[in-house]
């Protein structure tokens, strides 16, 4: 949602500087067939995806986005990098124009929009940012890392033990699922407005209430756990 006080030209000039800024954003995707694997292709021109639309604040914020966040067919997509910014402008004074980014989870994370977001802030108030590390710069380290990644892990959890579960004695030895709830009182607007600030998911939350719980159940505050909550 922006501000009445923005300029549209200046923060369409900020996501133009930053597509040129960030190669990840000039990025598509090609299957190669005869070799069964997929690359990736910088393309030396930046390219701006804009629409620009209005909209009517009575219908439902969602139904007024579907038409901007339908996907195409996957092998069209990434034929270009899929990066889409759609301005949606309200009908009237009082309604706030809305920027609505489109782009695909292959290109960015949740923690990376918001450093994202931040160096479009920065460019748009004129500050000039440094050219970041390039991917190709850093395929060395990856390679280093997923080469001596292995002994490292092994050396680092060396000492870890396995803690089971507890098991009730009330229940039967074929027993395999628990279900614990503690209902928490809380907004889900609470909920999200804190996961903004705390720049994590939903599921970030769930996974250090998870976590605190093995930590209570095993009486250690060292805990390793492998689980999607």
């Amino acid at each position: 949602r922006l501000d009445k006080s923005v300029d549209i030209d200046r923060l369409r000039g900020a996501w133009q500087q930053a597509i040129e800024l960030f190669d990840i954003l000039r990025t598509s995707f090609h299957f190669l067939s005869g070799r069964g694997v997929w690359i990736q292709a910088v393309h030396s021109t930046a390219v701006l995806h804009w629409t620009e639309a209005s909209y009517d604040a009575d219908v439902n914020l969602v139904e007024a986005l579907n038409p901007y966040l339908q996907v195409t067919d996957e092998r069209e997509i990434f034929r270009e990098p899929p990066v889409f910014l759609n301005l949606l402008r309200g009908q009237t004074p009082e309604v706030p124009d809305r920027l609505v980014v489109v782009l695909h989870h292959a290109l960015y994370d949740g923690l990376s929009i918001a450093t994202l977001l931040h160096t479009i802030q920065q460019l748009y108030d004129g500050v000039k940012m440094p050219a970041p590390h390039r991917y190709h710069d850093l395929l060395p380290h990856l390679f280093w890392q997923e080469k001596n990644g292995t002994e490292y892990w092994v050396n680092r959890l060396r000492n870890l033990r396995n803690a089971p579960m507890p098991k009730n004695s009330a229940t039967s030895a074929s027993t395999t699922v628990y279900h614990v709830s503690r209902p928490v009182e809380l907004p889900e607007e609470v909920v999200r407005r804190a996961c903004r600030e705390a720049e994590v998911t939903a599921q970030c939350l769930g996974q250090t209430a998870f976590a605190k719980l093995l930590a209570v159940v095993t009486r250690s505050s060292d805990v390793v756990f492998g689980r999607v909550v």
